[in-house]
């Protein structure tokens, strides 16, 4: 080894460690300043820019709305004026701004005739007031509103003809948060907290934070902002830490550099002590830069389990180094001597030689099952799917914890093969080695496998047997390849380095089958069905939860007192009561209903459950009955219904009765179910859905009653026939059963109870998708191969050898053959990628497609059922107006997703009352629904919206009856999961047709390569 190589690095790496710690103290003094005093003044700018940046954007839209005041006094009059100021207000709304901006003009009533972007309701206090700018609060965060008064100053005296009111979103919103006076918003240093001012009052605060104040550009104050000392400090730590980070980082990269010097000292040593000195050098070096990197990464990311998959990635690439230093001494050590001798001839010496064979066979199985002891804890810790080796979706995580497995894959089956090859070392007759020490290697292994059988029931034999034979193979690889390697070519020898990682990946591929198959059925076991069977008590733990959350609202005898004669009782006093109980939070299908002291229903308010009759109700007492299981008709089925009433009492006297009803809806009691409505999505915060990469996303769910299925999850059922179904009869302990349906098989877990039968299954793996997972484990690998070569070429730095990329490079320069052969392959394969790609874009485009058009033909099949309720009202002119929650509720019955009916500006009725009534989702008929059905006149339309953090499409139709027209919207599921699970089971057969092909298409040009150079080779060699 050089010395001055060593110095040259250990310098470069302390400097660079000192310019990395340099930097990141001056980017930080720049960003944060020196004090906690100099950062709050750079919030202060930046916030005060933000604010003047949205203030400025308001003000040029008013004045570009505010200057066609013809436009905006003449909307009224028709449908063609009403178009000119909506493409007025789209022309001045700019397209980066549609989706936080909303822009409305009201007219002398205080009435909207036309809007654009994303308004929200204000207030007439505020549209017939004068001109302002102001922070409101909102269920979807804080707005900066705009109000500009149009007055028409043509006429002698000048008169107020408008209203403009513009409003911008001023920060993102993360999931879908409530209204209150304080919200969060985002900055460059630490997230701020903003409190609305009530016209001069300043909001009282804290003594432990910081506090400014945000002006509007007049002077006027906006809001308050307060800063956590707290915040700031943990912020430069956060960043103390992060440059840390980068310096051990630094020099944990200089450590690795190091191997470059050592690998050549070691290449070159000629003397057993200089070749120990250096394999110890580069053995200390790997682990001194793996401990580098844990330190580095505890820095940013904490403390972590052991098992991360950042930790497995850094461990994997350290053993397998250390494990090709150990192959690669073994094999020197073999080859150059000095080997030991033992006496030929003697059966002492071959019984020896036989025993150390057997003990490599036992060690080789023995390392096999405590790797896979490990490989079982990392397939229990993580939620991926491992045996989906496709790098969609793209997950640093899952990709990651891939790659690390791959890597230890090839650590393990070549450390195997490392002491398989231990006792070749020593020198015996060639008869021995060719014939008896395979067989003796094949005996220590069975009394291995045997021995581990007995002591651990529960192990699996055939993957332990299928790893063991990808050491067998790897083992008689080198034996055979062993001459050839000397005089093979570099481009040879990177495919026998990418067979080297790919062989041991294919060897594990059953143990890692295996265990992702048991942690599955764990999930179902433990997590899935326990939530499944205990849906009933799930409901009454709500119910009971809800009932006292009730009787801590003081004002519930206001609520009943009588306020005069209502024909139709409204649903806002019982909204109040239901809204921040369990049944809101959970938004479980339930119902709320008030009763005066004469038994007539003076309020109900439901989520998803219908009332078909109204009686009057009487209290008996002021405490809450037991709640009574009754089976209520939901539609044209029956559900079970929670049902649970008591007076409302005053000083012991009844003034009127409440009662409340929650459902049994599989859809809101098993968090695991996916939901078809993008509103119960967007508000279920706490679902736990599996994502798109992780195993437990194709179990099915189905509820069974002892007579009919009552709810399916998927499109079918499973048939519970035969000695299954007088299984569960006889006993309910529950149990695993493989049930074909359409002509798949399912591993289904079955268990009952007195209420029914619940099963949850998933489909088999077929030989097909053993194939296909096979196929994207020879991508990945080739993908980390791809990398690892990448990284390889800091040797070409560091090592005064060459590079094996330049000599592979100037190998195919110099070789028509090889040129030939890459000639064939890229013919062979450019045309499979191209189809794959054009194939996948399609199809994802169809599946899409197809949506939207099942969401246009959803919506029409709402608006007939609603034209048809409301022909059944026989009111005449006043038919439209009759329609109600309740119909609504019925309609989402039938089509199975939410109803919203709209009529002219204003929501008249929906299926998701309490969205409305919280804000978040604005009372206002959308403006792009609007202008395509009610102005353009289109049959039906289909438009993408978001309610907080969830994108659906919005498809709209018009409703007619009785003379008036409305508009009939229905939110649809973008059905994402489903698009993305049938394009990924789509890129996974391409996927597997290019990789077959890929392969064929490089035997192919191999052997054309071959028969075409063959001549031209024995030519060259005669002239030579």
């Amino acid at each position: 080894m050089q010395v001055k190589s060593v110095l040259r690095i250990g310098s470069a790496g302390v400097l660079v460690a000192a310019l990395v710690a340099a930097a990141g103290w001056g980017i930080g003094r720049d960003r944060f300043g020196k004090s906690d005093e100099d950062a709050l003044k750079r919030m202060q700018d930046e916030l005060g820019q933000r604010f003047a940046t949205s203030a400025t954007n308001l003000d040029r839209i008013v004045s570009r709305v505010a200057a066609e005041p013809t436009v905006i006094e003449s909307a009224p009059r028709g449908q063609d004026a009403a178009r000119r100021l909506f493409d007025l207000l789209d022309a001045a709304l700019p397209d980066d701004l549609v989706d936080k901006t909303g822009i409305t003009v009201y007219d002398q009533s205080a009435d909207p005739i036309a809007w654009a972007g994303r308004p929200s309701e204000s207030p007439k206090s505020r549209i017939n007031g004068p001109r302002a700018l102001f922070v409101a609060p909102s269920a979807l965060g804080p707005r900066l509103v705009r109000v500009e008064p149009v007055v028409d100053r043509r006429r002698p005296i000048p008169q107020r003809i408008a209203t403009i009111i513009v409003e911008q979103q001023l920060g993102p919103v993360h999931g879908v948060p409530g209204i209150a006076d304080t919200f969060v918003i985002s900055t460059t240093i630490v997230p701020a907290s903003l409190r609305v001012r009530l016209g001069d009052v300043s909001p009282p605060s804290s003594y432990d934070v910081y506090t400014f104040v945000i002006r509007s550009p007049g002077g006027g104050p906006l809001v308050d902002v307060e800063v956590r000392p707290a915040d700031l400090a943990a912020l430069r730590k956060r960043w103390q830490d992060g440059t840390r980070a980068a310096v051990l980082a630094v020099l944990g990269l200089t450590l690795l550099v190091f191997a470059g010097p050592l690998l050549e000292s070691r290449r070159r040593a000629r003397r057993a002590v200089r070749f120990v000195a250096a394999t110890l050098g580069l053995v200390g070096a790997i682990a001194a830069a793996r401990i580098v990197f844990w330190f580095a990464a505890t820095l940013i990311l904490g403390p972590r389990p052991v098992l991360s998959p950042i930790d497995l990635l850094l461990t994997a690439l350290a053993v397998l180094a250390v494990v090709w230093l150990a192959f690669d001494t073994v094999e020197r050590w073999r080859v150059a001597g000095p080997r030991p001798r033992v006496l030929l001839g003697t059966p002492e010496s071959l019984a020896w030689i036989g025993l150390a064979y057997a003990a490599a066979g036992m060690a080789a199985v023995t390392i096999v099952w405590l790797y896979e002891r490990v490989l079982q804890q990392v397939v229990a810790e993580t939620t991926f799917d491992l045996i989906q080796f496709s790098l969609h979706p793209v997950s640093r995580t899952r990709i990651s914890l891939a790659f690390a497995l791959v890597l230890l894959h090839a650590s393990v089956v070549w450390f195997a093969v490392t002491m398989t090859r231990l006792p070749a070392v020593w020198r015996t007759r060639r008869v021995f080695g060719r014939q008896l020490a395979p067989l003796v290697w094949l005996t220590g292994v069975l009394v291995a496998v045997v021995v581990i059988r007995a002591t651990d029931s529960g192990v699996q034999i055939a993957p332990i047997l299928a790893a063991v034979g990808a050491v067998a193979l790897g083992s008689t690889a080198l034996v055979r390849l062993h001459r050839r390697a000397r005089h093979s070519s570099q481009a040879a020898q990177l495919w026998v380095l990418f067979l080297a990682l790919l062989i041991p990946a294919f060897g594990m591929y059953p143990s890692l089958l295996a265990f992702t198959t048991a942690a599955k059925e764990r999930l179902i076991e433990t997590d899935y069905a326990p939530k499944a069977a205990r849906q009933r008590s799930t409901i009454q733990s709500a119910l009971y939860s809800s009932l006292d959350q009730i009787d801590a609202k003081p004002d519930l005898p206001d609520l009943v007192a009588e306020s005069g004669e209502e024909v139709t009782p409204k649903a806002d006093r019982a909204s109040l009561v239901w809204s921040g109980t369990d049944l809101d939070t959970y938004r479980l299908t339930s119902a709320v209903e008030l009763y005066g002291p004469d038994g007539r229903l003076v309020s109900r308010f439901a989520l998803l459950l219908p009332a078909y009759q109204t009686a009057r109700h009487y209290a008996e007492g002021c405490t809450w009955e037991v709640p009574l299981d009754e089976t209520l008709p939901f539609g044209s089925s029956q559900r079970h219904v929670l049902r649970t009433s008591r007076g409302i009492c005053e000083h012991g006297r009844i003034l009127g009765a409440i009662v409340v009803s929650v459902m049994l809806d599989y859809r809101t009691v098993l968090p695991f179910i996916e939901s078809q409505s993008p509103y119960l999505e967007s508000l279920q915060l706490e679902r736990h859905i599996p994502a798109e990469g992780a195993f437990g996303r194709d179990v099915e769910f189905v509820a069974y009653g002892w007579s009919r299925t009552t709810y399916t999850s998927g499109t079918s059922v499973w048939p519970l026939v035969g000695p299954v179904f007088q299984r569960l009869i006889d006993s309910r302990e529950p149990f695993w059963a493989d049930i074909p349906r359409d002509g798949v098989l399912y591993h289904v877990y079955l268990m009952s109870d007195r209420g029914g039968i619940y099963a949850l299954g998933y489909p088999a793996m077929t030989s097909f998708w053993h194939l296909v997972n096979l196929a994207e484990l020879v991508f990945l690998t080739g993908a980390l191969y791809i990398a690892l070569l990448a990284a390889a070429t800091l040797n070409a730095i560091t090592s005064p050898a060459p590079a094996s990329g330049r000599a592979l490079l100037s190998e195919f320069r110099a070789s028509f053959y090889r040129k030939l052969f890459l000639a064939f392959v890229a013919a062979a394969v450019a045309p499979v990628v191209i189809l794959s790609v054009a194939t996948r874009t399609y199809f994802a485009t169809q599946f899409r497609a197809g949506v939207e058009e099942a969401a246009a033909k959803t919506a029409t099949v709402a608006q007939r059922l609603v034209e048809d309720y409301a022909t059944l009202q026989q009111r005449g002119a006043g038919a439209l107006a009759t329609l109600d929650d309740q119909i609504m509720v019925l309609v989402q019955r039938a089509i199975d997703q939410d109803v919203n009916l709209f009529e002219g500006a204003e929501l008249q009725a929906t299926s998701e009352r309490p969205l409305f009534t919280s804000g978040l989702l604005p009372t206002r008929t959308p403006a792009e629904v609007y202008r395509r059905v009610v102005l353009d006149r289109f049959p039906t339309f289909v438009a993408r919206q978001e309610l907080g953090d969830i994108p659906y499409y919005l498809a709209a139709a018009p409703v007619r009856a009785g003379g008036r027209e409305g508009i009939v919207t229905v939110p649809v599921p973008l059905r994402q999961e489903d698009i993305e699970s049938q394009i990924d089971n789509l890129d996974r057969r391409v996927l597997s047709a290019a990789v077959m092909f890929i392969l064929l298409g490089s035997a192919l040009g191999y052997w054309m390569a071959e028969r075409i150079a063959d001549p031209i080779s024995r030519l060259t060699r005669a002239t030579r």
